[in-house]
């Protein structure tokens, strides 16, 4: 197939295209938003132009580029320099793809020798958060000395593998502060939940008379290079608290 190919290909390397493109996109969790910008720079003289957008996980099944997605492609009209056009697709990409994705634009003519115009492959920024967590308690109050139930969760919004770390500190109710009163980090798969609980006992002591608050953290550790482009960033963090009233005996 390459020895069919490549006369073609390179008897069109000195063509010079009319068009200019540049595109980018962003993650929200599993969600992608495509913004294509493409100038005419030259006459466009083909016919039946069509943008189109196929999202690709690199070493997907082993292959380089494999084609996941072919979005709904965008009728490309524009003929005269100086004529530009912006275009977005919005689509959400499956957990199981996890390879770093590119997605390739290119602007093709559907009429009668299928001449591919310009292409390029988009350039990637994330967007939203990488870390999600859940913590609670109950009871929430109660005479001293009594137990409460706590648990906790951080949960990998990416698509990718990532260390997330945990922290809870406790503040009780005579204003002493405890940092890192529990720790610990994990490694996650893509979109997965570690989930925790236990009994907390909450001894007769008059320094946890009144409110006690406590504060899970999760923070996105993960280390190079899995924190560089196209993997999400680390430094994404979350946190939840619950507070527990204390009365005296």
């Amino acid at each position: 197939m390459f020895s069919y190919y490549n006369p073609i290909v390179s008897s069109h390397l000195g063509v010079i295209s009319p068009l200019e493109m540049t595109a980018s996109f962003t993650r929200t969790g599993l969600d992608v938003t495509l913004d294509v910008h493409i100038d005419v720079t030259g006459f466009v003289s083909t016919t039946s132009n069509r943008v189109h957008f196929i999202v690709c996980e690199d070493g997907g099944q082993g292959n380089v580029n494999m084609s996941r997605q072919a979005l709904a492609y965008e009728s490309f009209t524009l003929t005269a320099p100086g004529q530009s056009v912006d275009i977005q697709r919005t689509t959400t990409l499956s957990a199981a793809w996890t390879g770093p994705i590119n997605i390739i634009v290119f602007v093709q003519s559907h009429g009668s020798n299928y001449d591919v115009l310009q292409a390029t492959m988009a350039t990637e920024g994330w967007v939203g958060d990488t870390v999600g967590v859940t913590f609670g308690c109950s009871p929430d109050s109660g005479t001293l000395p009594f137990v409460t139930g706590m648990w906790m969760s951080l949960e990998n919004l990416t698509p990718w593998s990532r260390r997330i770390s945990g922290r809870i500190h406790a503040e009780i109710a005579n204003g002493s502060l405890f940092t890192n009163w529990r720790a610990g980090w994990t490694n996650l798969e893509p979109a997965e939940v570690y989930s925790s609980n236990w009994n907390q006992d909450l001894p007769g002591l008059t320094s946890l008379v009144g409110d006690n608050t406590f504060t899970l953290f999760g923070f996105d550790v993960t280390p190079a290079p899995y924190n560089q482009p196209p993997y999400a960033p680390d430094g994404g963090s979350d946190s939840e608290a619950c507070t527990i009233t204390a009365y005296a005996p």
